[in-house]
């Protein structure tokens, strides 16, 4: 948002951080051990949301896609301090 980049060329770009960022936590941490179930949910919710935002694309305007992923992000955002200090 700060940058005010055009959605094609930012979704790539945050695809690679988010990529890099994933294979470096899997470098530092190794692989976590996950039930089969729960990675099958997590494949089937994964694939959901894709072919969810593919749908919605086509009538969401920019701007109100733009001001929902913000309020989500603001939403894990305090989730994740709240969290942190309740665990202090």
């Amino acid at each position: 948002m700060s940058t005010d980049w055009e959605h094609r060329s930012f979704v790539p770009t945050v695809q690679l951080v988010g990529l890099v960022t994933n294979v470096l936590s899997l470098a530092a941490k190794g692989t976590p051990v996950l039930s089969r179930t729960l990675l099958l949910a997590c494949g089937a919710a994964m694939l959901a949301g894709i072919g969810g935002g593919h749908c919605l694309e086509r009538w969401l305007p920019e701007s109100a896609t733009r001001r929902w992923m913000m309020a989500l992000a603001l939403a894990g955002s305090v989730i994740a301090i709240v969290k942190g200090l309740a665990a202090w």
